[in-house]
């Protein structure tokens, strides 16, 4: 008498390829949305240090705000400090957005009837070596404890 086997499904690689591409695609806004977000506070920061250098230009060329209250010189420095402070809400505000992105990305990639578990982890990038830039500690601390299982396993 045999026994039935029944097989996981896996479906062809060319029906998957679209379906790692969009979730790829999918990382790929996060990840910019994550970029943009240090882009929004180190520009920021730029502007607060061009404020700063105004208030001590102002400070320096006029004679006025050496003597008394420095009007002009506090009025640039506050600037700054607002500025930067705007600029951070901004930034993690979209850092946010990006963790959520990602977050429901990782549940959908997760979830997916049509991938299997190593077409997953290509696509949440846990078989794929780090980039040099754009991937955050997680992704890296995942690569890293992949690769010593994979050691660990070979070893044993």
């Amino acid at each position: 008498m045999s026994s039935a086997v029944i097989l996981p499904f896996a479906p062809k690689r060319s029906e998957t390829t679209a379906i790692m591409g969009r979730y790829d695609r999918a990382y790929g806004v996060s990840h910019a949305t994550s970029a943009f977000s240090e882009a929004v506070s180190l520009g920021g920061i730029a502007l607060a240090g061009l404020f700063w250098m105004c208030g001590l230009i102002a400070y320096q060329a006029i004679p006025r705000e050496r003597s008394g209250f420095p009007l002009v010189t506090v009025c640039f420095v506050a600037a700054a400090a607002w500025v930067v402070l705007v600029t951070r809400v901004v930034s993690r505000a979209f850092r946010v957005q990006a963790q959520l992105l990602e977050t429901a990305v990782d549940s959908a990639v997760t979830a997916s009837p049509f991938l299997s578990n190593p077409q997953r982890m290509e696509v949440m990038a846990l078989l794929r070596p780090p980039a040099a830039s754009g991937w955050d500690c997680a992704r890296v601390r995942g690569f890293a404890l992949l690769e010593q299982h994979r050691r660990l396993g070979r070893a044993a």
